[in-house]
């Protein structure tokens, strides 16, 4: 019998989001040094997403030590949800519910239509709320092996589905609001930025770390990770593979959050380092409340809206807007 098979997705499920925890708390860290001065409403939003994970992964710990631990042994214990019933779908839908949200209000931030954000809004809120009916289904029921059978599975079904369509929405209407502004500066690198780096190398890793970061900016990441839970919750039906999606989606959700903030310290930075001549470059511009507004740049270190473009120019310092 062959030794190297590979661990299952109740294992898996329960280790990576505790390495997600890690990296929420040293962005969370960063967040707190670099940016102490943000509005009370985006620090309670933060940390309101910070306690929620601290607690689901206390419930995820407690779940592990009463499953694998107390009922060592007991077959029957390995399809009881014990917990995960409060630590995932609710949990998941109220963090991932709350993210929705905040990255809607970017859009009718960027778009000024409420036209687009209204729908993103309303499948944001019937994520929620299906996730939470999911919750409490699953909790009467209190076993795993009827996740997919009667009123658990049509409520888990609008619960992803739902959750893959917002995220999807997002992103797509976040690039295609943000590339018309800036398509010159989509990576919010210059020709004479690529011109100083000697090699290759920094070249490719230059772009590839704007990449990551237009990606986390515009809801990519967990889109992707809706996307591919929703494979596999309908390709493998008789597996539960899908779980361990599902258990890491509230962290991808909080990282992504405390990521587009504390990108606003790459944005500056790049601000900073500007060396267009002549010619403004557009660019989006990280407000200190998590809100972009659409800038222009200039060598002498002065910006304006170009809303106002017809009219005279009115630079304004760099620091009201970073």
């Amino acid at each position: 019998m062959s030794s190297n098979r590979l661990p299952p997705p109740e294992v898996i499920k329960n280790i990576v989001p505790s390495l997600l925890g890690s990296l929420l708390e040293w962005f969370l860290h960063k967040y707190t040094v670099t940016f102490p001065k943000d509005r009370l409403a985006l620090k309670s939003l933060i940390y309101f997403l910070f306690v929620i994970e601290t607690s689901k992964t206390l419930l995820s710990t407690y779940y592990i030590l009463d499953t694998y631990g107390s009922n060592y042994g007991v077959y029957t214990q390995l399809s009881k949800l014990g917990v995960t019933w409060l630590s995932v779908p609710i949990m998941t839908s109220l963090v991932s519910g709350t993210v929705q949200l905040f990255l809607t209000w970017r859009i009718l931030t960027l778009g000024k239509s409420w036209v687009i954000a209204a729908p993103i809004a309303m499948i944001a809120l019937i994520h929620s709320g299906a996730g939470i009916t999911t919750g409490v289904y699953s909790a009467i029921a209190d076993d795993a092996t009827k996740l997919r059978y009667g009123s658990i599975r049509i409520s888990g079904v609008v619960w992803i589905v739902s959750g893959t369509c917002g995220d999807v929405i997002i992103a797509l209407t976040t690039v295609f609001l943000v590339l018309p502004l800036y398509p010159d500066r989509i990576l919010l690198l210059n020709e004479s930025q690529l011109t100083r780096m000697r090699t290759g190398f920094q070249k490719t890793s230059m772009v590839l770390d704007r990449l990551i970061l237009m990606s986390i900016e515009t809801g990519t990441v967990t889109a992707i990770a809706e996307v591919v839970m929703l494979g596999l919750f309908f390709g493998f039906q008789s597996t539960s593979y899908f779980s361990v999606i599902s258990n890491c989606l509230s962290k991808l959700y909080s990282n992504n959050l405390i990521l587009i903030q504390n990108s606003r310290e790459t944005s500056r930075a790049d601000l900073s380092t500007s060396a267009y001549a002549s010619q403004p470059s557009a660019f989006v511009a990280a407000h200190p409340t998590g809100a972009e507004s659409m800038m222009l740049s200039f060598n002498d270190g002065t910006h304006y809206r170009p809303h106002s473009m017809s009219s005279s120019r009115k630079p304004v310092p760099v620091n009201d807007y970073v």
